[in-house]
Formats: C-alpha cells, sequence, structure tokens
C-alpha cells in the first residue's frame, strides 16, 4: 500500500505542532493567588525567609493581610517599561481600571461589584518608575496614585508590616 505525500505531509505538521505545544515554556503562577503572573504587574516578596513570585503588589498585600505574616516587598515591575523596580522608590496606582492580573485587560464600569470585593488582586495595583507617567496613566484610567505606605506597607531593617 503506497501512502500519499498529502497525508505524510499532514502526518509531520501535525505531529511538530503537538511536539512544539509541548515546548512552550509554562507561564509562572504566583505563590499567593495560583493565577498567571502577567510581566507588567510581577513583583517579588518575602515571607519568612522565603522569595516568593506574585501576580502584583496587591496579592502580596492581601496575603499580608489575611495571614498577619510580616512580608518584605523586594521588587515591583514598571507597568511601562517592564523593568523591575525599588518597591520604595515607585509609584503606584491603585484601584484603576486596568488589571491584568485578574484575567481581563481592563474593568470597565460597570463591574460586578461582588467581583470587585471577592477577588483578591483588586483593587489593582500598578507599579511606575516616574510620578509624571502614573498622572498620566491615571487620567485615562483613573484610580489613586499612592506611595507603598499608603498602600499598607511600611518598610522596616528588611521587613515590612502592615501599615495603620
Amino acid at each position: 500500500m503506497r501512502v500519499s505525500p498529502v497525508v505524510v505531509a499532514l502526518v509531520a505538521v501535525l505531529g511538530g505542532a503537538l511536539v512544539m505545544s509541548g515546548c512552550r515554556r509554562a507561564q509562572p503562577l504566583c505563590a499567593f493567588c495560583h493565577m498567571p503572573i502577567p510581566a507588567q504587574t510581577a513583583a517579588r516578596v518575602e515571607v519568612d525567609g522565603r522569595v516568593h513570585q506574585v501576580c502584583d503588589p496587591r496579592c502580596a498585600l492581601t496575603h499580608q493581610q489575611q495571614t498577619g505574616e510580616i512580608s518584605r516587598l523586594l521588587r515591583v515591575t514598571d507597568f511601562e517599561s517592564g523593568r523591575p523596580l525599588d518597591p520604595e522608590r515607585a509609584y503606584y496606582l491603585s484601584g484603576s481600571d486596568t488589571a491584568p492580573d485578574v484575567g481581563q485587560e481592563t474593568l470597565r464600569p460597570p463591574m460586578d461589584p461582588v467581583y470587585r470585593e471577592w477577588h483578591r488582586c483588586l483593587p489593582s495595583v500598578l507599579a511606575f518608575a516616574d510620578r509624571e507617567t502614573a498622572v498620566r496613566y491615571q487620567r485615562l484610567h483613573g484610580g489613586r496614585i499612592e506611595t507603598l505606605g499608603e498602600l499598607g506597607y511600611r518598610q522596616h531593617a528588611g521587613a515590612a508590616v502592615q501599615g495603620g
């Protein structure tokens, strides 16, 4: 029995696609909410001497509030450039209509208030390297510009505690 070259080509293409789909790198998941970590909001936090990758600063703060564990935000990501930032030098836009880590790019009103209250990563927190960029983004997407302390963190000698 002779096999058609079209069948051979089709099997080769489908087999190659199957192999390549298994080679795709899995997107990292947040240590606290177990959702995919968007590159533009990724953060690193230390809890009890262990470093965790998290989806955004809000998720780290929510973890701190829910567990009472002392944590230290080590690094945040500039939403505009994707570059790492020192958390104490960043400007934070809290509660804008953009929340990449909740599975939608933007959350425009009217958003279901039950979902807003339930999701641990809301209200969203976006970090920016400079205040001017944060203000420009705020004009388009709403929210409040806050410092790390205003978000609920106070960094102390290598550890963060919940602000009052």
